[in-house]
């Protein structure tokens, strides 16, 4: 009699290692996928605050009196604690008029741009702690009618 010889029913050492290294690649795929969506969840949350930081300070601008309408800026929290800085400018005729190049006068010889309505820009800047750089996250312009500057 032939003696049979049995296969035991366990793997190879080479399919163990390539059930691991496709296990690997997975595991990496999906690791830095969250990752990335952290990231990209936490910059999201940090744009969404300077929007409304901006909007809020555009909104504000409109029902202040025109004698507390001027440059200013100051810092705030972020969503995580990260210091955001809002600037708002104030662009007057007089700003307006010293900015240009040519001045276009009307028919009594005043300039033309002195008759425009007060322009406001509100910008909310994130300062970059690694490179100490300042990114500009959200930025409105606004033109309010109702304060004339002549």
């Amino acid at each position: 009699m032939k003696a049979l010889k049995l296969r035991q029913g366990g793997f190879s050492i080479l399919e163990l290692a390539v059930a691991m290294t496709i296990l690997s690649a997975g595991s990496a795929v999906l690791w830095y996928t969250l990752k990335s969506s952290a990231h990209l969840e936490a910059l999201n949350r940090l744009h969404h605050t300077a929007f409304f930081a901006a909007r809020s300070e555009i909104e504000k601008i409109s029902q202040m009196p025109k004698s507390m309408v001027h440059d200013t800026e100051y810092f705030f929290p972020g969503p995580a604690n990260e210091n955001l800085k809002l600037k708002r400018e104030v662009f007057d005729s007089t700003r307006i008029v010293e900015t240009q190049k040519e001045i276009t006068l009307d028919e009594k010889l005043s300039p033309k741009d002195l008759q425009k309505p007060l322009e406001v820009k509100v910008q909310v800047l994130f300062t970059d702690s690694s490179t100490n750089m300042e990114r500009q996250l959200s930025i409105f312009t606004t033109k309010i009618p109702q304060y004339q500057w002549y």
